[in-house]
């Protein structure tokens, strides 16, 4: 398997694995968590120091009412979320939902991070490494995915669309799940040209 390296550094992180990294006496197997410091750009040696922290107190972390977790936070995780939206599946839907986390999965894991930093310092590094392990397509669903939808938009049909339609189309189907207030888009929309915003805006 290529990826065989990477998958098993994720794993580390998968909040279901952290009894492991909480049992005394535990030390990463030799050459672990290098190849995905290497691509979040971020030292070994600390990565491992701040998941064992993390992971020894992820129960208490968890276990807080998200009330007093998230009442000094703003809104720019979710701000980025809709910015930077890549795949958005049943993971990504728990630690959205603020009632229902089942906070034994990564995305979980990630809210935790991203609280945690809005108030220490001390796990920028891990938060960098949560960011780009939920980037990070491990299968080829999402892929399969796209060319099965490219198939039923650029049809025989409509086999002159410019590459710029094309990607729009592409985006819309695959990004449906987005909600984007109508405000927003009439906004960006207006904001193209004097007759549009005469148009849409008055």
């Amino acid at each position: 398997m290529i990826n065989e390296d990477l998958i098993q550094d994720a794993a580390f992180f998968d909040p279901r694995t952290f009894s492991k990294l909480k049992s005394p006496g535990f030390m990463f197997p030799e050459g672990s968590l290098s190849k995905i410091a290497s691509m979040a750009n971020v030292d070994v040696l600390d990565i491992q120091r701040q998941l064992i922290e993390f992971a020894q107190n992820y129960e208490t972390i968890a276990n807080i009412d998200a009330i007093i977790l998230y009442q000094d936070c703003n809104d720019e995780f979710f701000k980025e979320k809709n910015e930077n939206h890549t795949d958005m599946e049943d993971d990504l839907k728990c630690a959205l939902s603020e009632k229902n986390r089942c906070k034994s999965c990564i995305s979980c894991a990630f809210l935790y991070v991203y609280t945690l930093v809005t108030h220490t310092p001390n796990y920028n590094d891990l938060y960098t490494v949560y960011k780009v392990i939920l980037s990070l397509a491990f299968t080829q669903v999402s892929c399969e995915r796209s060319f099965s939808i490219l198939k039923t938009i650029k049809t025989r049909l409509r086999s002159t669309l410019s590459n710029d339609k094309l990607e729009a189309f592409m985006f819309m189907n695959l990004e449906r799940g987005m909600i984007v207030p109508h405000d927003i888009i009439i906004d960006r929309l207006g904001a193209t040209s004097t007759e549009m915003k005469r148009m849409l805006i008055g």
